[in-house]
């Protein structure tokens, strides 16, 4: 079974990733979260992401994400893992 990721940001780092993801058969993108709306959507249209969201929390409370990967600024990745760590996301 794919592995279910959830992307936090949707900036040029998450697009790298999403490219990376998309079509590896081991590997499904099922949301992104960025508190910058249109953002989030446009990277969700170009890659088929179903999923977009205003916050990470609410990308953590998913059950259908396995998986996280943070593409936001260096200093925000501590509390992010944690946080991603407390749902039980890797």
């Amino acid at each position: 079974a794919a592995i279910r990721f959830g992307l936090i940001g949707a900036g040029g780092i998450a697009e790298y990733t999403a490219r990376e993801l998309v079509g590896h058969p081991d590997a499904a993108i099922v949301a992104v979260a960025d508190p910058s709306e249109p953002r989030a959507r446009a990277l969700a249209d170009r890659f088929g992401v179903p999923a977009v969201l205003a916050h990470h929390d609410t990308l953590l409370a998913r059950e259908d994400v396995d998986a996280v990967y943070i593409a936001v600024p260096n200093s925000l990745h501590a509390p992010l893992a944690r946080a991603a760590l407390e749902h039980g996301k890797h």
